[in-house]
């Protein structure tokens, strides 16, 4: 492991409210927060190893804690469950330039709990470094458990480097609703943080925390950080001074612990001083430009982009497209979100025959299957008005009102006509980032030709969903084209699934293989009446026996048939380069065509 984080893991609720006080915010969005927390997932996503020492509580707040950072590649060994104590929470409010309110709620809480017994010599032994904040310096107890620590790590080898990350209200310094305060004098944090400085290699902090821990050792690498100022290190008599990057600053929270995975990305890589100040200070512009802490943290790739262009709109993009979760292998969804279809039915019985289908689908699900479905379940939903042209978003709203009713985890699927779904794909899209959900687009046209174009077309407007689901046309140009445009434009798309079309099984299986042989961007289907149509029929007709089978049958076969034919036509290459010829112009006119103007 490169680096061990000990010290506060807590959730942020940030007000969505941009520019009003705690008073006057209504809404909140929950993020994973907390310095080292924050360090730990920023490290994570610029390539390091990374994982937390740290607690939470036996709770929702602290399943989503441990889940969160889990998923963001930090590990989890060290991060202990202590049942007695409430994870902490921060309420936290942006009103720039100036006015970044917070409440911490963090009474008796789990990330404090830490004992004595918890720290043990195996933690350091396969450990680069160290990670302690100020905070766990703030009470007798955990100061305790802090100084152990750093005795164990010093023994195995470990550096330790300290982020000052000094908070008046936490040691009693401020009150409750001075929760930015970031200066008080304090006779008692100099005393503790002197006898852990001594052991320390890097110590990082504002003037003003530097400015408390009073005396430091003039052997240590000592980091100033100073906002759109950059920031100076001192090491040996030696002065560095890393550049700012200009920014427009939105939110300056989280922006010490993005400079410090950036800093330490470098330190602990190897680099020189002066590179490492770089990182820093573009990292932690990146992330005042940002809503939250964790989620904005950069990613390697990102982070190389905006130093090389100071480019932010550019860069922008490619966050959301790195912060998807990767997904590995084919996937198949089930799809009952047909509703011009079941229009004609009651809505009971609609309802009645959706659940048989879910219940279908569990008997058959696997890891890389999902439903959609216009419920309260599934794993997408839709969110258009059905048969509106142009596009419009369910019951007339606009689609960030409706994505912040949903929960947190259930992606998006929209079914556009075209061609003049552009501006409000646009905005459902800007609604996808900001939620952080997956957004999968199927057109409602029977030319691939005029699809490609129209993929084109999102693109050029900086549309990148997660996810494709297009017609399964043996159109062979056509599926170049658009693979080609996905690794131009978004090389980090989940990829294509293919539509049923209400094809037979057998008709489809074929289309399938000989279809996604050829073409790797295919990541399996997404299918609906071609697996329940059949049962429907008989449902609506007063049939029930058997149905649920028929339809797990049928999505189980699917599955298995797409499986079997896309190995073997891959191995034999018996993708028919003729079918569907006459659909089938050069590269040329299709980008020709699809340059026609963006709307």
């Amino acid at each position: 492991m490169d680096l061990l984080c000990m010290g506060r893991a807590a959730v942020d609720l940030y007000a969505q409210q941009m520019g009003a006080s705690l008073e006057k915010a209504t809404t909140f969005a929950k993020y994973v927060g907390g310095c080292p927390a924050n360090i730990a997932v920023g490290l994570s996503r610029l390539g390091l190893k990374t994982g937390i020492l740290s607690g939470v509580g036996d709770e929702a707040m602290g399943r989503f804690v441990r889940e969160t950072l889990r998923s963001e590649g930090v590990d989890v060994t060290y991060l202990f469950t202590k049942p007695d104590h409430l994870t902490g929470l921060v309420l936290l409010g942006i009103d720039p330039p100036d006015r970044f309110p917070l409440i911490f709620y963090r009474e008796n809480c789990s990330d404090m709990a830490l004992t004595e017994g918890d720290i043990t010599e195996e933690m350091f032994q396969k450990t680069k470094a160290l990670l302690i904040t100020g905070t766990h310096c703030s009470n007798p107890e955990i100061f305790a458990v802090t100084k152990k620590a750093v005795l164990l790590a010093r023994e195995a080898g470990c550096e330790v480097i300290l982020d000052i990350d000094y908070r008046p209200v936490l040691w009693g310094a401020a009150r409750h609703g001075e929760g930015e305060e970031r200066y008080v004098a304090h006779e008692v944090v100099a005393k503790r943080l002197g006898e852990l400085t001594l052991h320390c290699s890097v110590i990082v902090g504002t003037e003003e925390e530097i400015r408390v821990a009073g005396a430091l050792p003039t052997k240590s690498l000592i980091v100033q950080k100073r906002g759109e100022q950059g920031c100076i290190a001192y090491q040996s008599g030696r002065e560095y001074t890393g550049a700012p990057f200009p920014i427009t600053v939105t939110n300056v929270l989280g922006a010490g612990d993005a400079f410090m995975s950036g800093f330490l990305r470098g330190y602990l890589s190897g680099e020189s001083i002066e590179r490492c100040c770089e990182l820093g200070n573009a990292n932690g512009a990146l992330v005042v430009t940002r809503h939250g802490c964790a989620p904005a943290m950069p990613y390697w790739d990102e982070l190389q982009t905006f130093i090389a262009s100071r480019c932010l709109a550019k860069t922008e993009i490619g966050h959301h497209q790195l912060s998807r979760k990767k997904r590995e292998g084919d996937h198949f969804l089930l799809a009952i979100d047909h509703r011009s279809y079941f229009d004609q039915w009651g809505d009971d019985q609609t309802r009645e025959f959706k659940e048989l289908v879910t219940q279908a689908f569990y008997e058959v699900q696997e890891e890389n299957s999902g439903l959609i479905i216009d419920s309260n379940v599934g794993d997408f939903r839709c969110i258009e008005e059905p048969g509106a042209v142009p596009l419009e978003f369910l019951n007339g709203e606009e689609a960030r009102h409706i994505l912040d009713s949903w929960p947190r985890d259930v992606g998006v699927k929209v079914l556009c006509p075209l061609p003049d779904a552009i501006k409000p794909l646009k905005r459902l899209y800007t609604a996808c980032v900001s939620t952080q959900r997956e957004l999968l687009i199927e057109f409602v046209d029977p030319s691939l030709v005029k699809i490609a174009q129209v993929i084109e077309l999102c693109y050029q407007n900086g549309i990148c969903p997660e996810w494709w689901k297009l017609p399964p046309h043996h159109d062979l140009i056509s599926w170049r084209y658009i693979s080609k445009m996905i690794d131009q434009y978004d090389p980090h798309c989940h990829g294509i699934l293919l539509l049923g079309q209400n094809h037979p099984l057998k008709e489809l299986s074929k289309r399938f293989g000989q279809i996604s042989a050829n073409e790797p961007k295919i990541r399996g289907f997404a299918v609906g009446r071609t697996i329940w149509g059949t049962a429907a029929e008989k449902f609506f007709s007063g049939a029930t026996t058997g149905l649920k089978e028929e339809i797990a049958k049928n999505f189980a076969t699917l599955i298995q048939e797409y499986r079997r034919v896309k190995s073997h036509d891959h191995a034999a290459g018996t993708l028919d380069q003729n079918a569907d010829s006459d659909n089938s112009p050069s590269p040329d006119s299709l980008s020709h065509a699809a340059k026609g103007g963006t709307s």
